[in-house]
């Protein structure tokens, strides 16, 4: 089956401009959500390098689940992530594939 994926429209992009976060249901496929959930894991468990500030490597034998709960407060239906940005303050992206 093909994903829709969904209009930005432009009240998404200024609430965008305002908030600095917009949340997008079914922003992707189920194939991608579990491939970004897959590597963000790889990351958060520093199988991409550690050379990151603060850095606490998770527990031993700690779930994909407990891992990005740990690091990024994601749940099987989406991932919240921190968003690079020039500007200062903490930003984030919710990826979802809620129906």
């Amino acid at each position: 089956m093909r994903h829709t994926y969904p209009e930005i429209t432009a009240e998404h992009a200024a609430f965008y401009a305002e908030n600095g976060y917009l949340i997008m249901e079914n922003a992707l496929s189920p194939t991608e959500l579990a491939e970004l959930r897959a590597e963000t894991t790889m990351i958060c468990r520093g199988e991409r390098g550690t050379d990151i500030r603060n850095y606490e490597p998770p527990p031993v034998g700690a779930t994909e689940d407990e891992v990005l709960r740990n690091y990024l407060c994601a749940s099987s239906e989406s991932i919240v992530m921190p968003k690079a940005s020039a500007a200062p303050g903490i930003e984030t992206v919710r990826l979802s594939n809620q129906s």
